[in-house]
Protein backbone atom coordinates (compact mmCIF):
# COMPACT_ATOMS: atom_id res chain seq x y z
CA UNK A 1 0.00 0.00 0.00
CA UNK A 2 1.51 3.92 -1.08
CA UNK A 3 2.30 6.11 1.82
CA UNK A 4 -0.32 8.36 1.83
CA UNK A 5 1.41 11.32 1.11
CA UNK A 6 3.06 9.78 -2.09
CA UNK A 7 -0.28 8.88 -3.03
CA UNK A 8 -2.05 12.35 -2.59
CA UNK A 9 1.08 13.59 -4.41
CA UNK A 10 0.20 11.26 -7.28
CA UNK A 11 -3.69 12.26 -7.14
CA UNK A 12 -2.64 16.19 -7.53
CA UNK A 13 -0.19 15.49 -10.61
CA UNK A 14 -3.40 13.08 -12.10
CA UNK A 15 -5.76 16.17 -11.89
CA UNK A 16 -3.24 18.73 -13.26
CA UNK A 17 -3.06 20.69 -10.03
CA UNK A 18 0.35 22.66 -9.06
CA UNK A 19 2.03 21.54 -6.64
CA UNK A 20 3.09 24.16 -4.06
CA UNK A 21 6.92 25.15 -3.93
CA UNK A 22 8.55 23.23 -1.34
CA UNK A 23 6.93 20.03 -3.21
CA UNK A 24 7.40 20.78 -6.84
CA UNK A 25 11.46 22.15 -6.06
CA UNK A 26 10.44 25.47 -6.86
CA UNK A 27 11.41 28.08 -4.61
CA UNK A 28 11.20 32.29 -5.07
CA UNK A 29 14.61 33.54 -6.22
CA UNK A 30 17.81 34.77 -4.34
CA UNK A 31 18.06 38.54 -5.28
CA UNK A 32 21.05 39.49 -2.71
CA UNK A 33 23.57 41.07 -3.96
CA UNK A 34 24.73 44.57 -5.87
CA UNK A 35 22.38 45.23 -9.63
CA UNK A 36 23.43 47.97 -12.24
CA UNK A 37 22.46 49.12 -15.42
CA UNK A 38 24.25 49.65 -18.52
CA UNK A 39 24.92 53.19 -17.67
CA UNK A 40 26.73 54.94 -14.72
CA UNK A 41 23.64 56.15 -12.08
CA UNK A 42 21.33 53.58 -10.95
CA UNK A 43 22.25 50.92 -8.38
CA UNK A 44 20.35 48.48 -6.24
CA UNK A 45 22.00 46.44 -2.99
CA UNK A 46 19.85 43.71 -1.71
CA UNK A 47 20.57 41.97 1.54
CA UNK A 48 17.57 39.62 2.48
CA UNK A 49 14.49 41.28 2.41
CA UNK A 50 16.12 45.06 2.94
CA UNK A 51 16.46 47.05 -0.48
CA UNK A 52 18.95 49.69 -1.04
CA UNK A 53 18.32 52.38 -3.79
CA UNK A 54 21.50 54.42 -5.23
CA UNK A 55 21.86 57.01 -7.73
CA UNK A 56 25.41 57.95 -8.45
CA UNK A 57 26.38 55.76 -5.49
CA UNK A 58 24.67 58.02 -3.09
CA UNK A 59 21.58 56.13 -1.36
CA UNK A 60 17.96 57.74 -1.98
CA UNK A 61 15.58 54.81 -0.66
CA UNK A 62 16.71 52.25 1.77
CA UNK A 63 13.37 50.12 2.74
CA UNK A 64 12.20 46.57 3.20
CA UNK A 65 10.25 44.58 0.41
CA UNK A 66 8.27 41.51 0.10
CA UNK A 67 8.22 39.09 -3.26
CA UNK A 68 4.70 38.57 -5.02
CA UNK A 69 4.62 36.37 -7.80
CA UNK A 70 3.21 37.96 -10.98
CA UNK A 71 3.17 35.90 -14.19
CA UNK A 72 6.46 34.37 -15.25
CA UNK A 73 8.66 36.84 -12.61
CA UNK A 74 8.08 38.21 -8.97
CA UNK A 75 6.99 42.10 -8.15
CA UNK A 76 8.98 43.69 -5.30
CA UNK A 77 6.28 45.18 -2.89
CA UNK A 78 8.71 48.24 -1.33
CA UNK A 79 7.48 49.19 2.15
CA UNK A 80 8.36 52.74 0.88
CA UNK A 81 8.61 54.14 -2.09
CA UNK A 82 9.99 57.61 -2.06
CA UNK A 83 13.45 58.55 -3.71
CA UNK A 84 15.39 61.68 -1.66
CA UNK A 85 18.72 63.08 -1.82
CA UNK A 86 20.27 62.52 1.42
CA UNK A 87 21.77 65.94 1.44
CA UNK A 88 18.67 67.81 2.06
CA UNK A 89 15.61 64.69 2.42
CA UNK A 90 14.19 66.23 -0.35
CA UNK A 91 11.92 63.88 -2.77
CA UNK A 92 12.45 64.29 -6.18
CA UNK A 93 10.82 61.00 -7.32
CA UNK A 94 8.67 57.44 -6.30
CA UNK A 95 9.09 54.15 -7.32
CA UNK A 96 6.30 53.17 -9.03
CA UNK A 97 7.42 49.72 -9.44
CA UNK A 98 10.31 47.21 -9.01
CA UNK A 99 9.98 43.75 -11.12
CA UNK A 100 12.69 40.88 -11.54
CA UNK A 101 12.48 37.91 -13.89
CA UNK A 102 15.36 36.30 -16.18
CA UNK A 103 17.81 37.59 -13.69
CA UNK A 104 16.85 41.03 -14.36
CA UNK A 105 15.24 44.01 -12.54
CA UNK A 106 13.13 46.18 -14.15
CA UNK A 107 12.32 49.86 -12.27
CA UNK A 108 9.85 52.15 -13.16
CA UNK A 109 10.58 55.58 -11.63
CA UNK A 110 7.45 58.18 -11.43
CA UNK A 111 9.21 61.99 -11.86
CA UNK A 112 6.66 65.19 -10.98
CA UNK A 113 7.72 66.65 -14.14
CA UNK A 114 8.48 64.27 -16.66
CA UNK A 115 6.92 61.51 -15.91
CA UNK A 116 7.50 57.72 -15.85
CA UNK A 117 11.02 56.22 -16.72
CA UNK A 118 12.42 52.45 -16.84
CA UNK A 119 15.63 50.90 -16.00
CA UNK A 120 17.12 47.58 -16.54
CA UNK A 121 19.55 46.13 -13.71
CA UNK A 122 21.26 42.93 -14.25
CA UNK A 123 23.80 41.22 -11.81
CA UNK A 124 27.05 43.16 -11.05
CA UNK A 125 30.48 42.47 -9.09
CA UNK A 126 31.11 45.82 -8.82
CA UNK A 127 31.21 47.87 -5.74
CA UNK A 128 30.02 51.62 -5.35
CA UNK A 129 33.59 52.20 -6.37
CA UNK A 130 33.77 50.42 -9.14
CA UNK A 131 35.28 47.42 -10.83
CA UNK A 132 38.36 47.37 -8.38
CA UNK A 133 39.62 45.90 -5.34
CA UNK A 134 39.54 48.17 -2.08
CA UNK A 135 43.38 47.73 -0.59
CA UNK A 136 43.92 46.51 2.70
CA UNK A 137 45.71 49.25 5.78
CA UNK A 138 48.79 47.67 4.69
CA UNK A 139 48.83 49.42 1.46
CA UNK A 140 47.76 52.61 2.63
CA UNK A 141 50.70 52.40 5.18
CA UNK A 142 53.24 51.67 2.06
CA UNK A 143 52.27 55.11 0.75
CA UNK A 144 51.34 57.32 4.54
CA UNK A 145 54.17 60.60 5.29
CA UNK A 146 54.54 63.77 2.98
CA UNK A 147 53.61 64.60 -0.33
CA UNK A 148 54.74 67.96 -2.76
CA UNK A 149 54.71 69.36 -5.76
CA UNK A 150 58.13 70.11 -7.49
CA UNK A 151 57.42 73.63 -6.33
CA UNK A 152 57.01 72.66 -3.09
CA UNK A 153 53.46 75.25 -3.73
CA UNK A 154 51.44 72.20 -2.70
CA UNK A 155 51.30 69.58 0.23
CA UNK A 156 49.39 66.58 0.99
CA UNK A 157 50.00 64.54 4.21
CA UNK A 158 48.40 60.58 3.71
CA UNK A 159 48.02 59.41 7.72
CA UNK A 160 46.39 56.45 7.76
CA UNK A 161 42.69 56.54 6.05
CA UNK A 162 43.05 60.59 6.76
CA UNK A 163 44.77 62.60 3.54
CA UNK A 164 45.67 66.25 4.80
CA UNK A 165 46.11 68.93 1.89
CA UNK A 166 46.76 72.51 1.84
CA UNK A 167 49.03 75.14 -0.24
CA UNK A 168 52.77 76.21 0.93
CA UNK A 169 52.67 74.31 4.12
CA UNK A 170 49.14 75.89 5.54
CA UNK A 171 46.44 73.35 5.66
CA UNK A 172 43.48 73.72 4.82
CA UNK A 173 41.36 70.49 5.19
CA UNK A 174 41.38 66.82 5.78
CA UNK A 175 39.58 64.04 3.66
CA UNK A 176 38.91 60.58 4.56
CA UNK A 177 39.96 58.14 1.45
CA UNK A 178 40.97 54.92 0.88
CA UNK A 179 43.04 53.25 -1.90
CA UNK A 180 41.75 50.96 -4.55
CA UNK A 181 43.08 48.68 -7.74
CA UNK A 182 41.24 48.71 -10.76
CA UNK A 183 41.03 45.09 -11.61
CA UNK A 184 41.12 46.02 -15.71
CA UNK A 185 44.18 47.78 -15.76
CA UNK A 186 45.44 47.22 -12.58
CA UNK A 187 46.00 50.88 -11.82
CA UNK A 188 46.25 52.04 -7.88
CA UNK A 189 44.35 55.24 -6.95
CA UNK A 190 43.19 57.07 -4.06
CA UNK A 191 39.61 57.72 -3.65
CA UNK A 192 36.91 59.69 -1.63
CA UNK A 193 36.28 57.37 1.14
CA UNK A 194 32.87 58.40 0.11
CA UNK A 195 31.66 56.32 -2.90
CA UNK A 196 29.12 59.51 -3.82
CA UNK A 197 31.94 62.26 -4.17
CA UNK A 198 34.32 61.70 -6.93
CA UNK A 199 36.96 64.59 -5.95
CA UNK A 200 39.47 64.93 -3.15
CA UNK A 201 39.57 68.65 -2.53
CA UNK A 202 40.11 70.54 -5.74
CA UNK A 203 41.64 67.31 -7.50
CA UNK A 204 40.23 65.05 -10.16
CA UNK A 205 40.96 61.36 -9.95
CA UNK A 206 44.52 60.21 -8.21
CA UNK A 207 46.86 57.97 -9.78
CA UNK A 208 49.77 56.39 -7.77
CA UNK A 209 52.68 55.54 -10.17
CA UNK A 210 55.70 54.54 -7.63
CA UNK A 211 56.77 57.48 -5.57
CA UNK A 212 54.44 60.01 -7.44
CA UNK A 213 50.78 60.89 -7.22
CA UNK A 214 49.53 62.08 -10.81
CA UNK A 215 46.17 64.11 -10.91
CA UNK A 216 44.84 67.26 -12.12
CA UNK A 217 42.47 70.27 -11.22
CA UNK A 218 39.45 70.41 -13.13
CA UNK A 219 38.44 74.24 -14.71
CA UNK A 220 35.76 75.72 -16.05
CA UNK A 221 35.83 76.06 -19.84
CA UNK A 222 39.62 75.14 -19.83
CA UNK A 223 42.15 72.33 -20.03
CA UNK A 224 42.68 70.80 -17.20
CA UNK A 225 45.71 71.97 -14.94
CA UNK A 226 47.81 68.65 -14.01
CA UNK A 227 49.36 68.29 -11.09
CA UNK A 228 52.04 65.60 -9.86
CA UNK A 229 53.35 64.86 -5.88
CA UNK A 230 56.40 63.16 -5.36
CA UNK A 231 56.85 61.49 -2.17
CA UNK A 232 59.08 63.37 0.20
CA UNK A 233 61.76 61.02 1.84
CA UNK A 234 63.89 61.62 5.21
CA UNK A 235 63.02 63.48 7.96
CA UNK A 236 60.58 65.52 5.85
CA UNK A 237 58.38 62.45 4.74
CA UNK A 238 57.10 62.72 8.44
CA UNK A 239 56.76 66.42 8.73
CA UNK A 240 53.40 67.02 9.34
CA UNK A 241 51.21 70.70 9.91
CA UNK A 242 49.68 70.73 13.59
CA UNK A 243 46.60 68.90 13.97
CA UNK A 244 43.64 70.93 14.47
Amino acid sequence: MLPKILLSTLLITALGVGLPADLSGESTPKLDGAWEANYHGPRVEISGNTFVRLWMNAPVLTTTFTLEPDGDGYLLELAETDLAYASDGRVYATVKSVRYENGELTMVDDFPITGESTDTLRPTKNSRYGNVTVMDADFLKSIQGRWKTADGGMVLYLSGDMLEYGYDDEPSGSVKICAVKDNSSGEYRIVNADPAIESIWVFGTMRLEGDRIITYIPVMDAPSYDVVFYKCTGAEAGLSWPRY
